[in-house]
């Protein structure tokens, strides 16, 4: 508390931890919440092991579209079904790095395979499908993303796609 009212709140926050009073960096989380700081609030939660008020903040991020806090809060609660809804919304708004992120987070491949299929509708986007298959492991779809890369003129995408397929007589 002698921290505190010397301004000095990351040595505040170490003692807390130290000394493990979880209602002090609720307490700290709570007022940077207030103050619109989520990161910070969300590490004192993480810090305090507060995965209910992590749920609560992470539904709080998702509706001020704050998809980064939004994934920091909800993996650290370990709340994989509201992630995969995040991820969802991500898809639906073209958060794609948002979306990557999510779905590699939780390992589940038909929701990248999904992301990639969508990102192959456009050859601005063929980077982020490139990426999804590849966290997925499907080699079949990055040969074909490869060849679509060709027909269209995206010679050194072709090639690093073909390199990630182990598609070696294309390479």
């Amino acid at each position: 508390d002698e921290c505190l009212r010397k301004g000095k709140i990351n040595e505040a926050v170490k003692a807390y931890i130290y000394a493990g009073v979880q209602d002090r960096l609720i307490a700290l989380g709570e007022n940077y919440e207030s103050m619109g700081m989520y990161s910070n609030a969300i590490d004192m939660y993480v810090f305090a092991k507060a995965k209910e008020r992590l749920e609560v903040i992470g539904d709080k991020c998702i509706r001020d579209a704050k998809f980064a806090d939004a994934i920091k809060a909800l993996n650290h609660a370990g709340n994989r079904k509201k992630l995969l809804d995040v991820g969802d919304e991500c898809m639906k708004r073209a958060k794609w790095d948002y979306a990557l992120e999510i779905f590699s987070i939780i390992g589940n491949k038909q929701k990248l395979i999904e992301l990639g299929d969508m990102c192959c509708t456009s050859s601005q986007l063929f980077s982020y499908a490139s990426r999804a298959y590849e966290l997925a492991g499907d080699k079949d779809r990055l040969s074909r993303l490869a060849d679509l890369c060709l027909r269209e003129g995206l010679i050194n995408t072709a090639y690093k796609t073909y390199a990630l397929a182990d598609n070696a007589p294309m390479v």
